[in-house]
C-alpha cells in the first residue's frame, strides 16, 4: 500500500512539473481527474470519453462506509480482547501473530512488543478508523441528501476506479501494521462463538485494570491529531454547504458564482484544504511512525493540488472580478 500511494504521488508531482517532456503525462492525469464543470469546459474531446455520471460519487462512500465499519468493528473487538488479556496470553498472541505473518522473533530478543505497547497500538487503530468512519458517513450523507449532480455532470472512468480503490485502501492503510493481529483475534473470537480468543479474559483480572490501557490512555498527540482532524472535518462540511448554495439554477442551466465565506475567503478550493488538514490529523494521531500513512497523505496532497490548481485557473478565466488575493489551495502561497 505504501508503494502504491508513493507511486501515485510521484506521478502527480511529475504531472505538475513545468517540463515540456512531461506535458503528455500532465494531460493524461488532468483528463482523468477532471469532473463536473472542469470536464464540461474542457475543449479536449478525448477527456470526455470513457466517462460515467458524477452521481457515481455515492458509490465511493457506500464502499467506504461498509469496508471501514467492518475494519472498525474488528479492530475494536480485537483491542477489547487484548485489554482484558493477561501477560501470558499476550505472549501466546504474539506467537500466533508471528506464525500468521511470518515475522521472525526469537525468545528473549526483545523483538516481540510488550503487551502495553500492543494494547496502545490497538486502540490507536480504533481511533484512526473511528475518525475515518466520521468522514465516510458524513460524505455519504452529503452525497445522498445535500449535493445534487446535474444530468450532464460526468467524471472519467479511471477517476471513478481510483476513487473506489481509495476508499478501500485508505482505511486499510490506517491499520496495515496491525491487520494480522486484528484478523487472528477477531476470527478466534467468532470461531469460539463468545468473547474469547487467543487474547482471552483472565478471571483474576480486576475490573478497573481493564481501563489501564483503554482508549482514554492514548497519548496527548493522538488526541491532538483527532482534534485537528475534527477541525478540518467541520470546515469541510461548512465549505460543502457553501458550494451547494453557490451554483444557482437559471433558464439555461446552472450558472456558477464565486463562493464566499469560511476558508473560501483565502483559497479557491477550501474543501480540498480541509481534506488535507484531516489527513494530516490522521498522521499526527497515528504517531507519525508509519510510512504508509505518510505516503497516503502525500498522495492526497499531490492529487488535490492538481485539482485545486485546475479549479483556480477555471475561476480566474470565468470571473473577471475574481478576488486577486485568493490562492489555489494553501493560504498566502
Amino acid at each position: 500500500l505504501g508503494a502504491a500511494w508513493l507511486g501515485a504521488a510521484l506521478i502527480c508531482v511529475a504531472a505538475a512539473l513545468p517540463i515540456k517532456a512531461l506535458h503528455p503525462l500532465r494531460s493524461l492525469v488532468l483528463a482523468c481527474c477532471r469532473r463536473g464543470k472542469l470536464l464540461h469546459s474542457s475543449s479536449s474531446s478525448s477527456s470526455k470519453r470513457f466517462t460515467v455520471p458524477q452521481s457515481f460519487f455515492t458509490h465511493f462512500y457506500v464502499v467506504g462506509v461498509t469496508w471501514n465499519t467492518l475494519l472498525l468493528a474488528a479492530a475494536t473487538l480485537s483491542s477489547c480482547m487484548c485489554t482484558l488479556s493477561s501477560a501470558s496470553d499476550g505472549i501466546q498472541f504474539s506467537a500466533l501473530v508471528e506464525q500468521f505473518t511470518g515475522a521472525g522473533a526469537s525468545a528473549g530478543s526483545g523483538s516481540i512488543p510488550s503487551m502495553a505497547k500492543q494494547k496502545q497500538r490497538g486502540w490507536t487503530v480504533v481511533l484512526l478508523l473511528l475518525l475515518m468512519e466520521l468522514q465516510v458517513c458524513r460524505r455519504l450523507y452529503e452525497s445522498l441528501m445535500v449535493l445534487s449532480y446535474g444530468p450532464d455532470a460526468r467524471m472519467h472512468l479511471l477517476g471513478y476506479l481510483v476513487g473506489l480503490f481509495f476508499y478501500v485502501a485508505a482505511p486499510l492503510s490506517l491499520c496495515c501494521q496491525e491487520i494480522g493481529e486484528i484478523m487472528i483475534n477477531t476470527l478466534g473470537t467468532v470461531s469460539q462463538g463468545r468473547l474469547r480468543s487467543s487474547c482471552a479474559w483472565n478471571p483474576d483480572t480486576r475490573w478497573w485494570e481493564c481501563f489501564h490501557y483503554s482508549p482514554w490512555r492514548l497519548n496527548w498527540y493522538q488526541w491532538l491529531g483527532a482534534l485537528l482532524f475534527l477541525w478540518g472535518w467541520y470546515h469541510q462540511y461548512k465549505c460543502h454547504q457553501i458550494l451547494v448554495s453557490a451554483p444557482q439554477e437559471s433558464g439555461e442551466g446552472k450558472t456558477y458564482v464565486i463562493p464566499y465565506g469560511d476558508w473560501f475567503d483565502k483559497v479557491s478550493c477550501a474543501h480540498y484544504l480541509s481534506e488535507i488538514v484531516m489527513y494530516f490529523g490522521l498522521v499526527f494521531a497515528s504517531g507519525g511512525t508509519q510510512a504508509t500513512i505518510w505516503f497516503l497523505l502525500a498522495w492526497v496532497f499531490s492529487n488535490l493540488y492538481l485539482a485545486a490548481k485546475e479549479t483556480h485557473e477555471w475561476y480566474l478565466s470565468k470571473f473577471e472580478n475574481y478576488p486577486k488575493n485568493r490562492k489555489a489551495l494553501i493560504p498566502f502561497l
